[in-house]
């Protein structure tokens, strides 16, 4: 028998479930909804987007596909949405759902690209107090860095996308949702952040 395989294929996550009360959820009968993800605050929300995978030519990648898997459709459901949906969980440490917002915004399509064809990021966790400068309990996770490792940063485990020759690119996030108590904690964090920058001056 002979298996097709598209050279590249779009993968959505895209997809929500906006309930009465405006707060967001996903559900089983939706073909892309949307990757979950729980910040280092406990806030919860989702990621909306897409991203390209390109097959491997190299007969060994194709053999691993093909005897592992056995078509595109079960390669994508049983490797590529779990996985990517794994790497987008373990971003969530890396952020408060305030820096989410603004300014690591940009930096979780190169979280998410640099896990996906490296491996998830071994982290580490510590933060100081913002006025005080003495460590608190509160806990920011940070990646680790290591020069031996791909791009400079230790991994938690091997990307079973290098495993399988897998390569992503074109990344876009559409936008991010976020559960009405994140958004009702996001605005509180940024009342407390300005109260710092009052309390600092």
């Amino acid at each position: 028998t002979v298996t097709i395989y598209d050279k590249t294929s779009q993968i959505w996550f895209n997809e929500l479930i906006r309930k009465d009360d405006g707060n967001v959820t996903v559900s089983p009968e939706l073909e892309n909804p949307a990757m979950p993800i729980t910040y280092n605050d406990k806030g919860k929300g989702f990621v909306l987007g897409s991203v390209r995978v390109e097959m491997p030519l190299e007969g060994k990648y194709l053999e691993r596909i093909q005897t592992h898997y056995g078509s595109q459709e079960k390669l994508i459901r049983d490797l590529i949405k779990p996985t990517l949906n794994k790497v987008i969980i373990a971003c969530g440490p890396l952020m408060s759902s305030l820096e989410s917002v603004s300014e690591k915004r940009t930096d979780l399509i190169a979280l998410i690209t640099d896990q996906l064809n490296a491996g998830v990021y071994k982290t580490q966790v510590e933060v100081l107090n913002p006025i005080t400068n003495e460590k608190q309990i509160t806990k920011i996770a940070e990646a680790i860095p290591d020069s031996l490792s791909p791009n400079g940063i230790k991994r938690q485990e091997a990307s079973p996308f290098a495993f399988y020759g897998l390569k992503v690119s074109q990344l876009s996030i559409s936008d991010l949702e976020y559960e009405n108590a994140t958004l009702a904690q996001i605005s509180k964090q940024r009342e407390a952040d300005m109260s710092i920058i009052t309390a600092k001056s």
